[in-house]
């Protein structure tokens, strides 16, 4: 079955973004990055995670990616559309 999920960051993606905190490690965010779902994080933090979780799905689906499958959102698990592993997708 397809899944699609759908997220609505916190109720603090309303703040500016120089007082958020980077929600993979909880301090102020270096090179701020705004999922499309509007979680922050470092540049750097967001791309190792994603990266990380792609490859951990290639090896364990060997090699094969289906549809469903792709880059997401590190907290909310969301579907990261257009993303091109050089920061498409992101704000």
């Amino acid at each position: 079955a397809h899944l699609t999920q759908i997220c609505t960051a916190s109720p603090l993606h309303s703040l500016p973004i120089h007082i958020q905190l980077c929600h993979i490690y909880f301090s102020p965010p270096t090179n701020a990055t705004i999922t499309p779902c509007g979680h922050v994080a470092c540049g750097p933090c967001l791309f190792t995670a994603v990266k990380t979780a792609l490859r951990w799905e290639t090896m364990m689906m060997g090699g094969a990616i289906r549809d469903e499958d792709g880059p997401r959102c590190p907290i909310c698990r969301a579907l990261i559309q257009g993303w091109d592993g050089k920061g498409g997708g992101l704000v």
